[in-house]
């Protein structure tokens, strides 16, 4: 839905906007992580909502996650890489570069290898010990 922004001369999705943030702070990891993405592609069209999408997107490392009603660490940390992902396509021209690095450099050690990974590299590619 998100995507469809370019085309909302209108601008009619920022009506529902608060509802897609509600969306983006599921507790299903996947809808979460669907509707981060489309947060994301947001940020070049309405620039005045970066700080309200990366702020959630942070928030990620402390929600709980659900698979199949139970909670899941997992997800959690599987959300984490999402977001690392997300950080690393706008953070050439966000405001918000010290957030992103402090959220990357939190997960160096995450217990799920493959974010670990993620952070690392996200923090090599922007040149951050």
């Amino acid at each position: 839905l998100s995507h469809l922004i370019a085309y909302d001369g209108g601008k009619k999705f920022i009506r529902i906007y608060p509802e897609f943030l509600k969306l983006a702070a599921s507790d299903s990891m996947i809808t979460a992580a669907n509707s981060s993405k489309g947060l994301i592609a947001l940020i070049p069209i309405h620039p005045e909502l970066e700080s309200d999408i990366v702020r959630l997107l942070v928030q990620c490392e402390n929600r709980t996650y659900r698979d199949k009603g139970e909670v899941s660490e997992e997800c959690r940390y599987i959300m984490i890489g999402h977001v690392l992902d997300f950080f690393d396509q706008i953070y050439d021209s966000s405001s918000y570069k010290k957030d992103m690095i402090a959220f990357a450099k939190r997960h160096t050690d995450n217990p799920r290898k493959k974010t670990a990974q993620k952070a690392k590299a996200f923090l090599d590619r922007h040149k951050i010990d």
